[in-house]
């Protein structure tokens, strides 16, 4: 079996076992409503996802203002979801914020067949997508399943048509054969939800310390041990392929799927996924006996799920609540006490007429291109209106203005001392470091060193002391110099006209030139 099939097919069945449920319980098949759920093709949602992370006082030791406050941010990190509309499998908006730092930063997304439209609250404009682009509100099954398949053509619409299909004829081996919870409750409710009518059903599970790492092996030896489940999961797989032939899968020939190919695949597939639950198995059998799994699934661990059921079997309300808590020698090396991880979902107008909010694209947006190479950073940064929430995270806590370029005594692109005492550094590495770039104008046999972050371009040419930056006429201390094709500055005085500042400090075998600035 090749490596890129071997890969597909493991990739394949993951998004088969997302739609994972468990055994039918107190007159309630919990595996319907789960896998109803995952074939929902349109509806309603609210969600919060909330992060908290503890740290031990420890963690803090060596850091300074600003990489204390980075760590702080960690403490309380929430994304609010405070609308989701899911029209079709093209059509989708959200909005909502993020709460960090004591910050709060709106925005929306919509995304119908053909664009996407992103606002963040302080952007100067909204960010416009193709849809070849990216779908953002389908990256969990559309653009994954594109990469597996490699180079699929499939619109959103067919994707989800396709998402749908290995969950209905291909999901079954990954759902039966998962464990009950070590805690499982479900009991008849009549409770009102979020978005109209009334949940029927309430399910409790819950996993504490080892139980999370135990239920999980028990998981994959079922799995291992359901042969004919296996054989019968890679029948449907291959039928949903050879279906959907916009997913652009294909045999070793790179030929469209067949019959005749079916039996080598179902082989092949069955070999290389019982191969990669048997090493799992072996794995997690050989880390259990070795007895120091205690220090990571600890009884302060566990893991809390509530549902909330209406009559038509569909989810209404998730509260999922994830704990971890370190032992002791665990924590030496990671200076955490807890991390916790917390999702709340309503939904509402379940398989039923949901409007998704239309992209709107303003006269002018930008795309995400603007912000790629080394000066995305800094421009994404002024971007931002300096007043917004989202421009004081960025620049203070993230310091995403921060720009540095460090140079070596040795190997590429280190720095030169000369007789005089200048240090010099390699120019146009410093401006690619500096999101600047630099280029030789032949009619004024000058380089020209265009900063966009300070809006200003530096005029200097080779053996001549003497540089422009606008209308100013600055003296360097050291003449600019060729060595070996590449063009040498002088560095406290190259920093100075980019608004930065250089050092120089002892290594164990060196020293090292390092040039920074703040921009935006």
């Amino acid at each position: 079996m090749n490596r890129k099939f071997r890969l597909s097919l493991i990739l394949l069945c993951l998004l088969a076992v997302t739609a994972a449920g468990c055994q039918s319980i107190a007159g309630l098949d919990l595996n319907t409503a789960i896998l109803q759920s995952m074939k929902a093709q349109t509806q309603e949602s609210r969600s919060t996802v909330a992060l908290a992370v503890a740290f031990e006082p420890e963690a803090f030791e060596g850091l300074d203002k600003r990489e204390r406050q980075q760590l702080e941010l960690l403490r309380d990190l929430r994304l609010r979801i405070d609308s989701a509309k899911v029209e079709s499998g093209s059509r989708s908006s959200a909005s909502g914020a993020l709460l960090v730092g004591g910050k709060e930063i709106g925005f929306s997304l919509q995304q119908d067949e053909t664009s996407a439209i992103l606002r963040i609250d302080g952007l100067k404009r909204p960010i416009s997508l193709a849809l070849d682009e990216a779908s953002l509100l389908e990256l969990g099954s559309g653009a994954s399943l594109t990469d597996i398949v490699g180079g699929s053509e499939a619109t959103p619409e067919q994707t989800g048509a396709l998402v749908r299909d290995l969950v209905d004829r291909a999901g079954a081996y990954w759902i039966h054969n998962l464990p009950n919870a070590s805690r499982l409750n479900v009991q008849p409710v009549a409770q009102s939800v979020y978005g109209g009518g009334s949940a029927l059903w309430q399910v409790d599970a819950g996993w504490k310390g080892m139980e999370l790492f135990d239920w999980a092996h028990a998981y994959v030896k079922a799995l291992l041990s359901d042969s004919e489940g296996l054989a019968a999961m890679l029948d449907g797989l291959f039928e949903v392929l050879q279906d959907h032939p916009e997913a652009g899968a294909a045999n070793e020939d790179g030929e469209p799927l067949s019959d005749a190919d079916k039996p080598a695949f179902v082989e092949e597939g069955r070999e290389a996924l019982a191969e990669m639950l048997q090493e799992a198995s072996d794995s997690m059998q050989e880390a259990r006996d070795a007895g120091e799994l205690e220090e990571m699934f600890t009884d302060g661990s566990s893991l809390n799920v509530k549902l909330l059921l209406d009559a038509g079997l569909d989810i209404r309300s998730l509260d999922a609540a994830l704990t971890w808590a370190p032992g002791a020698a665990a924590s030496e090396d990671i200076p955490v006490s807890s991390v916790s991880l917390r999702i709340q979902t309503e939904l509402w107008n379940v398989n039923g007429a949901v409007a998704a909010d239309k992209p709107q694209a303003d006269a002018v947006s930008w795309s995400p291109e603007r912000w790629s190479g080394t000066a995305g950073a800094s421009r994404f940064l002024r971007d931002f209106d300096r007043g917004s929430d989202a421009y004081k995270l960025l620049k203070q806590e993230l310091r995403l203005g921060r720009q540095s370029a460090q140079f070596y005594a040795y190997g590429y692109d280190s720095y030169i001392s000369v007789p005089s005492g200048q240090t010099l550094v390699p120019l146009r590495s410093l401006a690619d470091s500096m999101g600047a770039s630099l280029t030789y104008d032949s009619g004024r046999s000058k380089w020209a060193l265009q900063d966009e972050a300070r809006g200003q371009t530096i005029w200097l040419a080779k053996g001549s002391k003497t540089v422009y930056s606008g209308a100013a006429k600055t003296q360097l201390s050291f003449p600019p110099t060729v060595v070996d094709g590449t063009l040498y500055v002088p560095a406290r005085d190259i920093a100075k006209l980019l608004g930065a500042t250089a050092s120089m400090t002892k290594a164990s075998y060196s020293n090292i030139v390092e040039i920074v600035r703040e921009v935006g």
